[in-house]
C-alpha cells in the first residue's frame, strides 16, 4: 500500500477530538447543546435515586451528545461515570464492571475497597443461590472464603451495603448527585443488556445516584423479548425510567456539509456526494458510512472525475 493509500485509510476513521474546557460543543452540528442545557437543569433539581432514557436510533449521536453532556455536568459541580456497556459485555455479570467504572473514577479509597469488597460479596452470594435453586445443593466452599450462604437474606444485605457505600461517594460534598451514564447498552449480548438495566435498579440504585441511559428503544425492546419471550417489551423497560427522553430530528444537511469538509473530499466530488446524502434520507451513520466509501475512492482515483452517476452507485453500495 502507497503511503497515498495508507492516509487515504487512516482518515477514513479521524481522531477522536479531545473534549475540554468549554469546546466541548464546537462540532454540534444538530444542535444539540440547548437539550443538553435544559436536561442539566433537571439534574440538578433531582436528588436521586433517579433514572432517565434518551432515546435515539443507530447513528443518531448518541455517544456525540452523552459525551459532551458529561463535560457540561462536570462543569456543574457533578461527579459524571461514563460506562460503555457494550466494551464490558464480555463479563458474566454486568455488576462487577459497573463497579469497577465506578471505583476508577473514585479517589476515596476506603469508598473504593467497600464498593469492590461488597460488590465480590453479592456476585458470588448470587451466584451459590443460584446454583442451590437449579441443582438442590449448596456451592462448595473455596479456600480462604466463608461457605456461601444460601438464604436470600443475604443477598438483600450485601446489596444494602452496595448500595450504602454509592451513597457514600456524594457525602460531604456539595453535588446533589452523581451521575452513571451508560452508552451502548442496545449493542450488547440480550442477556447481558436486560442484567444491566436489572442490577442497576435493584441493587445501584442508591441515594443521590442518578443514572441516564442512551438506548436504542426498539433494539433494546427486542433483546427483552429474547430473553423474557413474548411480553410487552416496551412496558417492560419503561419501569426502569422515571422519564424518558428522544433526541430531536436532525438537521441531516448540516451534518452532511461537516462530514464533507472532516473528510476532505476533493471538489469533484463535493457537489455529487452532498446533493445525493441530503435526499436520501439515511441515518447518520448510513451518512457517515457513505461519506466514508467516497472519500476513500476519492484519495485512489487518479485522473478521472465523477459523474453523478458513479457517486449514485457507490453510496447505494455502500448503504446496500
Amino acid at each position: 500500500m502507497t503511503d497515498e493509500q495508507t492516509a487515504a485509510v487512516q482518515r477514513l476513521r479521524p481522531l477522536e477530538k479531545v473534549i475540554e474546557g468549554e469546546e466541548s460543543w464546537d462540532e454540534d452540528k444538530l444542535g444539540r447543546s440547548e437539550f443538553a442545557r435544559r436536561l442539566t437543569k433537571l439534574v440538578q433539581r433531582q436528588t436521586g435515586p433517579f433514572a432517565i432514557s434518551i432515546d435515539g436510533g443507530w447513528g443518531t449521536g448518541k455517544t456525540f451528545f452523552l459525551k459532551r453532556w458529561k463535560k457540561d455536568l462536570e462543569r456543574a459541580g457533578h461527579k459524571v461515570i461514563y460506562y460503555d456497556a457494550w466494551q464490558n459485555d464480555f463479563f458474566g455479570d454486568p455488576l462487577l464492571p459497573m463497579i469497577g467504572a465506578i471505583v476508577k473514577e473514585t479517589k476515596n479509597k476506603e469508598i473504593s475497597e467497600n464498593l469492590r469488597k461488597h460488590a465480590r460479596t453479592l456476585v458470588y452470594i448470587a451466584g451459590a443461590v443460584l446454583y442451590t435453586r437449579v441443582t438442590g445443593h449448596a456451592l462448595p466452599s473455596i479456600p480462604g472464603r466463608n461457605k456461601p450462604g444460601t438464604k436470600y437474606e443475604e443477598l438483600a444485605v450485601s446489596r444494602d451495603q452496595v448500595r450504602s457505600a454509592l451513597a457514600d461517594l456524594s457525602s460531604g460534598t456539595e453535588q446533589t448527585s452523581v451521575v452513571f451514564m451508560v452508552d451502548e447498552l442496545d449493542r450488547c449480548r440480550p442477556d447481558f443488556a436486560v442484567a444491566t438495566l436489572e442490577r442497576i435498579k435493584h441493587v445501584l440504585n442508591a441515594e443521590n445516584m442518578m443514572f441516564v441511559f442512551g438506548i436504542n428503544r426498539r433494539e433494546l425492546n427486542e433483546s427483552i423479548k429474547s430473553v423474557y419471550g413474548d411480553i410487552n417489551a416496551d412496558e417492560y423497560v419503561r419501569r426502569f425510567f422515571d422519564m424518558n427522553f428522544a433526541l430531536h430530528s436532525t438537521n441531516n444537511t448540516r451534518f452532511c456539509d461537516h462530514l464533507v469538509e472532516q473528510y476532505n473530499l476533493s471538489a469533484s466530488f463535493v457537489e455529487p456526494t452532498k446533493s445525493i446524502l441530503r435526499a436520501a434520507g439515511l441515518s447518520l451513520r448510513d451518512i457517515e458510512q457513505c461519506v466514508q466509501g467516497v472519500a476513500f475512492v476519492d484519495a485512489n482515483m487518479k485522473d478521472r472525475t465523477p459523474t453523478h452517476h458513479s457517486s449514485t452507485r457507490l453510496i447505494h453500495q455502500r448503504v446496500l
